[in-house]
């Protein structure tokens, strides 16, 4: 088991950057939704 602990270091750092990086698509989808209604 070694490493195992590095590992589950990594994957927390990383489901917080991709947990970040999902909410400014989200916006960013939805502000280019509101601009395609509004012509």
């Amino acid at each position: 088991m070694a490493g195992h602990s590095h590992w589950a270091n990594i994957a927390r750092k990383k489901s917080l950057v991709d947990a970040k990086r999902g909410k400014l698509w989200s916006k960013l989808a939805k502000a280019i939704i509101v601009a395609a209604k509004h012509g």
